[in-house]
């Protein structure tokens, strides 16, 4: 039970109340749990056929939605449970908790992102 006042209006309050729920951090998966899965891996070059058979939905037919790379025909997607597919790594590493960004490139528009320099 928190102590002091019915609010958590100070630290401390909000302190106690973070040491009995303890580490809020959503679950992972290790690469065990993830082998044991079931979840398909296929080749990119198969998704066309996939997304027809309604196995794969259309909002992830041409790039990996994690990455943000469009997908090379001989890349391995892992096909999710939800008809999602991803490249295996970037899902993997994901599920695992460990931290995927795309990595800026040439290739990426920058047109009115620019940032002006501080004086």
């Amino acid at each position: 039970m928190v102590t002091g006042s019915d609010t958590l209006d100070s630290y401390e309050a909000l302190w106690e109340l973070a040491e009995l729920l303890g580490q809020v951090k959503p679950p992972t998966a290790t690469k065990e749990d993830i082998d044991k899965s079931g979840l398909q891996i296929i080749k990119a070059s198969e998704v066309p056929r996939y997304e027809r058979e309604g196995r794969l939905t259309s909002n992830c037919v041409e790039r990996c939605l994690i990455c943000l790379d469009e997908y090379d025909s001989d890349d391995d997607l892992r096909l999710m449970s939800c008809r999602h597919a991803f490249h295996k790594d970037c899902v993997d590493k994901w599920l695992q908790g460990v931290s995927v960004s795309a990595d800026p490139s040439p290739s990426v528009p920058t047109t009115g992102s620019q940032t002006a320099n501080p004086a």
